[in-house]
């Protein structure tokens, strides 16, 4: 019943023989647990709500978790206390799954609203009923099997911040997926497979989820580089307040744009501080991508990803002027760019030498250069790797999201040479 707080150890005695200390816990709100728990789903890792997710332990006894956070109601009401308890069923072959926990218990604001214990032989539905438990028991049930699927509880929150603590312990030796959320109702959102989200933080949710409710103000720091040729870039920010330098210079933030008066050449370096919202830290307090304007910029050979360019999936379009004298066009002129990823299209003074989809990245430009100045042009476009790495999906492979024009890049003159061949002479 005591103040809970993650830089204040439990006493001794309250849960065990020697004050325990808080470490933190970490998922998206958006996907959840970065994990295998991911179902296989046309390429997505279709989006668990198994969020609480605890790796196997062969300990003498069995693994107690315990987790609590503050959850912030608008007015005094009844919500439900919705615990997940349906197994975790992996597609890979890489995973075996995961099981459920051996016990579940929750309190709110220190009253005990849920306990259930599984693999009892027997349990008296009608009596945990009365205790405002709900379990979905599946057609047919009679209350002798191994639990039910949904564990849920109807619990009372008094307008402001309400404690709440959950203990799960964990089967001997067996990895462990589920999860706690409050909800409106006694009917849980909707799952859509087709968006790959966990469905207990789609905007817009009732209840704001904080472990640090009564902290007076709250700042993070966030830095990134931004593409070449930027021309402004936007940020919706769940913060009270938003600070930004471009390249180490103070810019100013309004309506969560930046925008400057021309495109910035080179790619740049961003920092951002903002005065975060309570219950929104880390990447929470950033809930949607940052877009970028950007207009024509200048960026050396190498990976995107160097450059501000890691999550986009699309086209860069490289250019050079370069200046041949006569000499140059006696022999065969080839263009050669290295390497690339993944598809390279080239067009010399606006004719089109080629494609390769694959090495030799080589173009004969003979028939398209001429004396003077000669315009290059190669477009290079990646592949949808990119844009899949920004939300769960087992199809990214190690090393399939490197992008550009990597080099080098060279023009090589061949010249004739002619070979006479004479006849032998004299005996050996």
């Amino acid at each position: 019943r005591g103040d809970i707080r993650p830089d204040k150890p439990w006493p001794r005695g309250e849960i065990g023989e020697s004050p325990l200390r808080w470490q933190p816990y970490h998922f998206s709100q958006k996907f959840g647990h970065p994990g295998d728990v991911h179902q296989a789903d046309s390429g997505l890792a279709g989006v668990s709500d198994n969020f609480f997710v605890f790796e196997a332990s062969h300990a003498a006894s069995k693994p107690t978790h315990f987790l609590f956070t503050h959850v912030l109601a608008p007015e005094d009401g009844v919500a439900t206390l919705h615990f997940g308890a349906k197994a975790e069923k992996s597609e890979y072959r890489s995973s075996p799954g995961f099981g459920l926990p051996r016990r579940q218990q929750a309190w709110v604001n220190g009253e005990e609203v849920l306990s259930f214990t599984r693999g009892q032989n027997i349990w008296n539905v009608a009596d945990l009923h009365k205790k405002g438990f709900q379990f979905d028991l599946g057609q047919g049930s009679t209350g002798r099997e191994a639990g039910p699927e949904v564990i849920q509880a109807t619990v009372r929150l008094k307008k402001g911040w309400n404690r709440i603590l959950l203990k799960i312990v964990q089967p001997k030796g067996t990895p462990v997926a589920t999860y706690a959320a409050l909800w409106a109702s006694e009917t849980p959102p909707p799952t859509d497979p087709h968006v790959p989200r966990v469905r207990w933080f789609r905007e817009p949710h009732p209840f704001v989820y904080d472990i640090t409710p009564f902290k007076q103000r709250r700042f993070g720091w966030y830095r990134f580089k931004a593409p070449p040729g930027l021309q402004a870039l936007q940020i919706r920010a769940r913060a009270k307040r938003v600070e930004a330098w471009i390249d180490g210079s103070t810019v100013p933030v309004r309506e969560g744009t930046i925008q400057f008066a021309s495109p910035r050449t080179g790619s740049s370096q961003v920092a951002l501080r903002l005065e975060q919202e309570p219950g929104a830290y880390a990447g929470a307090a950033i809930p949607d991508p940052i877009s970028f304007v950007c207009r024509q910029g200048e960026i050396p050979l190498g990976d995107w990803s160097r450059f501000g360019l890691g999550t986009y999936s699309g086209v860069g379009v490289y250019g050079k002027t370069v200046t041949l004298e006569k000499a140059h066009l006696r022999g065969q002129v080839l263009l050669e760019l290295g390497d690339a990823r993944t598809v390279a299209e080239v067009f010399v003074n606006d004719r089109k030498a080629g494609v390769r989809m694959a090495p030799p990245f080589r173009f004969d430009v003979s028939h398209l250069v001429r004396e003077g100045e000669n315009r290059i042009q190669i477009k290079v476009a990646n592949t949808l790797a990119n844009h899949m790495s920004t939300y769960p999906t087992r199809w990214v492979l190690e090393g399939q999201t490197v992008s550009g024009l990597l080099g080098p890049v060279r023009l090589r003159f061949l010249s004739k040479v002619e070979l006479t061949a004479l006849p032998q002479t004299g005996n050996r």
